[in-house]
């Protein structure tokens, strides 16, 4: 049974409606994925994969271009495809089904879209404390009768190792995704300093952004904290919590034994309040913009107006709300019971 049936299953059975059991929209979120049309999509895409002999290393313009090649090439309703946004956003739907479905490995795919991620926190050595000596030329030491030679009372070299410090030894690991890379000046040398991951993206991060980070997770072995930088606005709010359900998604097959929590550090109405921050005006066409103004009663705002990202100023009462995403968890579950504030969701 696919998670698109037991939710629909669950929400029967809780006399409430699929929305109440989703965090993200329907289409958008993992465990929602299972649909008729949706596997019809992803059996299509699969297709497509298959027949064009992808392995990996494969980014999604890629397959669209060869698909628009092709003689007389039709998607998966068995219409037209035209290098057209609809037939280009149609096929971004279906290989992500297809991703999600397992049909395909996500870990094939390269994200050509945002850039490369800044890793500074890398597996340590892992060398454990010891010593060693050099006894094997020493001797005894002699006095001789003959005081004018001289007295030679050398003792033997010890060597120690293992004390050293190094970035592998912290006990977390910590990353900072950002929404985009305005400010790189200010994280990278700051991030580089303490060993901290920075991951920039070009609004929300991919799927192969968070299969990516699993990875990192799971070879570095430790608990991993993710902060999160946005714009204050009905995208960037989004934002952290999109990441936090990709991840809880991916984690059981990655890294299911991790301990992973995801917190929205800014950009909050807080933050905008307090600082003042000049209005960034939303799109008219956003049909989010009525609503997310009603629901937080407070101007957006742009992360790179907010300045240097200085921890103190930027949490300086430790309240921003954690997602947790740590350990696998059954499909279905309302939003507080998944550790995603209700509020935020």
């Amino acid at each position: 049974m696919s998670g698109w049936e037991d939710i629909k299953k669950l929400a029967k059975e809780r006399d409430c409606t699929i929305s109440d059991l989703l965090v993200l929209a329907r289409n958008n979120d993992p465990f929602f994925i299972g649909s008729p049309a949706q596997v019809r999509a992803a059996e299509w895409f699969a297709n497509l994969w298959e027949s064009f002999d992808f392995t990996t290393g494969v980014h999604l313009r890629r397959v669209h271009y060869r698909l628009v090649s092709q003689r007389s090439p039709t998607d998966a309703n068995g219409e037209p495809y035209e290098n057209t946004q609809k037939c280009w956003d149609d096929l971004c739907s279906a290989g992500k089904f297809a991703r999600h479905l397992a049909l395909i490995d996500p870990a094939s795919f390269v994200d050509r879209r945002n850039p490369e991620p800044h890793v500074y926190m890398v597996p340590g050595l892992g060398e454990s404390p010891g010593w060693w000596h050099a006894f094997e030329d020493w001797r005894l030491p002699r006095i001789r009768t003959d005081l004018s030679s001289g007295i030679a009372l050398d003792l033997p070299e010890v060597f120690t190792s293992g004390y050293e410090y190094e970035d592998g030894l912290q006990p977390y690991h910590v990353e900072v995704w950002a929404e985009k890379s305005t400010m790189n000046d200010v994280l990278i040398p700051l991030c580089e300093r303490h060993a901290v991951n920075l991951i920039t993206g070009v609004g929300f991060m991919s799927i192969t952004s968070v299969v990516e980070l699993l990875e990192r997770v799971r070879r570095l072995d430790k608990p991993t904290r993710i902060l999160y930088l946005s714009d204050h606005d009905p995208a960037g709010s989004q934002m952290p919590i999109a990441a936090a359900r990709q991840i809880e998604y991916g984690i059981e097959s990655y890294a299911p034994d991790a301990d992973v929590k995801l917190a929205p550090l800014i950009l909050t109405s807080e933050q905008v309040e307090e600082c003042v921050l000049p209005r960034t005006p939303i799109k008219d066409t956003d049909q989010r913009k009525e609503g997310w103004e009603r629901k937080t009663r407070c101007r957006s705002g742009g992360v790179g107006r907010f300045g240097g990202p200085s921890p103190r100023r930027a949490c300086p009462n430790s309240r921003a709300t954690c997602t947790g995403v740590s350990g696998p968890r059954p499909a279905a579950k309302s939003p507080g019971d998944l550790g995603v504030s209700p509020r935020a969701a």
